[in-house]
């Protein structure tokens, strides 16, 4: 499958899970909770809404596991420190209000 094929799924994913373009790993997970528990076939949902969330949250996942992570600074705009608050500002261990 070439690479536009590729993204053109994760956007659609994306898209199922109304996520935004930037998002975080614990915002996936919190769309994906959200939308089963509104679809679900025990509330009134269908399977067929369910099978394309799934696959959603599951590709989506698989895109954040294995998505390499640059964490060293790689711009001559910010200080290291900087760069760092840039990332990492809203995590709560690496933030700097942790």
């Amino acid at each position: 499958m070439s690479r536009t094929k590729k993204w053109e799924k994760i956007e659609e994913a994306r898209r199922i899970l109304n996520l935004p373009k930037k998002t975080t790993r614990k915002e996936i997970k919190e769309a994906y909770h959200r939308l089963v528990k509104k679809h679900h076939p025990d509330v009134g949902g269908d399977n067929s809404t369910i099978k394309k969330i799934n696959e959603a949250y599951a590709l989506l996942m698989e895109y954040c596991d294995n998505y390499l992570i640059n964490l060293e600074p790689n711009d001559n705009i910010l200080n290291p420190e900087d760069w760092w608050f840039e990332h990492f500002g809203e995590d709560p261990i690496w933030g700097k209000g942790g």
